[in-house]
């Protein structure tokens, strides 16, 4: 995990299965607070 830098790694390592899926968009990554807060305003303007 630390040399290839995944996190995936530990639990794989744990002896977890891991599923992959395949998608026509490209996603968004929230990996800080800042993140998320832009995320639930976007979403919450999406919503009908």
């Amino acid at each position: 995990e630390v040399a290839e830098r995944l996190e995936q790694l530990r639990v794989l390592e744990a002896g977890y299965p891991i599923a992959v899926g395949l998608v026509e968009e490209p996603s968004i990554g929230i990996d800080t607070p800042e993140d998320y807060r832009r995320f639930v305003e976007r979403w919450r303007a999406a919503q009908p």
